[in-house]
């Protein structure tokens, strides 16, 4: 499949890819957009097994969005949930051969859902062990300091020793510079 590794890698950042054709035929799709697709509408991620079922699934979530996704830079569709943050659609278009034929990606993005950081790249890349990486991990999902302690059943001082050496072998000055680079990292297998 001509996708499979752009899907993949978008899913390692957690978000939800579904390609359609120029006839708006789903061609596609990663594992994160079809739970993205499930959970927005509430359905079983089993109605979206078939390609009908998909291309179902993402009329009616485009329908229920405040604007429609075009193929300009600044096209977004903003689908409010009650409550919690908004879904977000990009549509991208993908030239295919010839001149008058393109595919649509449709990115979801789901801003409550965490990217998966890959602790092992932390480790490989700047040398962490694997309690310094699981640590920037925890702090990259949005928990403090004193929650990590807590989760980790550590003290206080321990987290704080831990993530000086941390900032010292990754060159980071603070948490907010940490967390950014962890993130900048989950693209990685």
């Amino acid at each position: 499949m001509q996708w499979a590794a752009w899907l993949e890698t978008l899913g390692r950042i957690g978000h939800g890819v579904v390609i359609l054709d120029e006839r708006r035929s789903p061609q596609a799709m990663n594992a994160r957009g079809r739970a993205v697709l499930a959970e927005a509408l509430g359905w079983p991620e089993s109605d979206l097994a078939a390609e009908r079922g998909v291309g179902e699934a993402v009329a009616a979530l485009l329908a229920r969005g405040r604007r429609r996704p075009g193929h300009g830079a600044g096209d977004w569709l903003v689908i409010e949930r009650g409550g919690r943050r908004p879904l977000l659609v990009h549509a991208i278009g993908l030239p295919r051969a010839g001149p008058e034929r393109s595919d649509t990606a449709l990115i979801l993005i789901d801003p409550e859902t965490p990217l998966l950081v890959q602790v092992s790249a932390m480790e490989r890349v700047f040398g962490l062990s694997p309690a310094e990486a699981q640590l920037a991990a925890l702090l990259a999902g949005g928990i403090s300091t004193a929650e990590v302690a807590a989760t980790l059943d550590k003290s206080l001082a321990t987290v704080r020793k831990q993530l000086a050496s941390i900032f010292q072998k990754t060159g980071t000055r603070g948490q907010v510079e940490l967390v950014v680079l962890v993130l900048q990292l989950s693209i990685l297998p």
